[in-house]
């Protein structure tokens, strides 16, 4: 707690929140939320994305002598998740119940940080707009049906399932199939993931090309 006093002290954004977090939870010494809350505030401030996020939580649950508002918590979250903090993405997605689209989206890239609360909120994101159980059979089923129908979001549901391992113990075709098809039928995200998964590949010469323009018809 001493390290985190100084360098906060020192105006280091991250020993702020590092020294909010060790007052929050009485780490080291006695709680002091009030001062944790301040030191959110300021770690956010200095642009230390996880004050940010904590900062959010405080206002999400109303703790740490914070006013519970949902509104400023999602704002705080949306912006640790779009500097790339995936349990801050989990975090916004479970305030856009509003939005289904910028939920999966939120999801989504909590769930390819890494992060398992979004791993989950995909899948069921995924079954409720297909108004499936986000059981890994009925699942595919619903999503191959869609995709074969001739639906973009479909298929990139389905690429996104394969791709971020979430269909344990199947077998199918690789994502980048179901990557192509979306982007062939108009999915910008589907058309950026084939792209992405070629160049990821070590893609050279004529494949690296292929890849680019699967990018820019991203864009």
């Amino acid at each position: 707690r001493r390290l985190a006093e100084v360098g906060c002290a020192e105006q280091d954004a991250r020993a702020c929140n590092v020294l909010g977090y060790l007052l929050e939870r009485g780490l080291g010494g006695a709680t002091d939320p009030r001062r944790a809350l301040d030191l959110f505030e300021r770690a956010c401030h200095g642009g230390e994305m996880r004050g940010c996020y904590n900062l959010g939580r405080a206002h999400h649950y109303g703790i740490s002598g914070a006013p519970k508002d949902d509104a400023r918590a999602a704002a705080l979250f949306v912006r640790a998740c779009q500097a790339g903090l995936p349990p801050a993405c989990s975090a916004a997605a479970s305030l856009a119940d509003a939005d289904p689209q910028a939920q999966r989206r939120y999801h989504e890239i909590a769930c390819r940080g890494g992060d398992e609360d979004g791993c989950r909120g995909l899948v069921k994101d995924l079954a409720r707009a297909l108004g499936a159980q986000p059981e890994p059979a009925e699942l595919v089923a619903k999503l191959e049906g869609g995709c074969s129908g001739g639906s973009a979001d479909a298929c990139k549901g389905r690429g996104d399932l394969q791709d971020l391992g979430l269909l344990e113990g199947t077998s199918a075709a690789p994502s980048t199939s179901y990557y192509e098809r979306a982007c062939q039928l108009g999915s910008a995200d589907g058309c950026a993931r084939r792209g992405s998964a070629l160049l990821d590949s070590g893609a050279t010469g004529k494949d690296r090309d292929r890849a680019l323009r699967w990018l820019q018809a991203g864009c």
